[in-house]
């Protein structure tokens, strides 16, 4: 490890040290949200609009809008975010690039953001190289959307 390193630490590491209590909001909304009724989810899209017309922010809003597409996903697609997968979803909120391994979940890491962008009619956009359209962020985020 260089000296350089040592002293200052690993840019990498203290983002997601720096976000991962944002994570932490997401994943202690679990509980909550997988008791609501399917009405009672699909009902939190248009409280987030109404929340951010209101004059909050997306990052206001972000751990429940994140919560929120996490148990849509469960309920829509079967697959359930995992922690990593929440924090390069933060990541690309942010407006960052999120640079994931082969496997660990890159498509369905950019259904929160898009989802929660889509709640504040914001623009939005992500490239993957996965060639099947309904596997693709976009795709699925319209899935999941489209449920709620």
């Amino acid at each position: 490890m260089s000296f350089f390193k040592k002293l200052f630490g690993d840019y990498s590491k203290k983002e997601i040290k720096r976000i991962t209590p944002l994570k932490d909001k997401v994943l202690a909304l679990e509980e909550e949200y997988s008791k609501l009724s399917d009405s009672e989810l699909q009902a939190k899209t248009p409280e987030f609009k109404e929340r951010l017309a209101g004059g909050e922010t997306l990052d206001d809003i972000l751990p429940e809008a994140f919560a929120a597409c996490r148990e849509a996903s469960w309920r829509v697609l079967k697959l359930k975010h995992y922690p990593v997968q929440i924090l390069g979803g933060i990541v690309l909120h942010q407006g960052r690039i999120a640079e994931m391994k082969t496997g660990e979940g890159k498509t369905l890491v950019a259904t929160p953001p898009t989802s929660t962008r889509w709640a504040a009619r914001a623009s939005t956009s992500s490239r993957s190289t996965i060639t099947s359209p309904a596997a693709t962020p976009n795709g699925w985020a319209r899935s999941i959307a489209s449920w709620g």
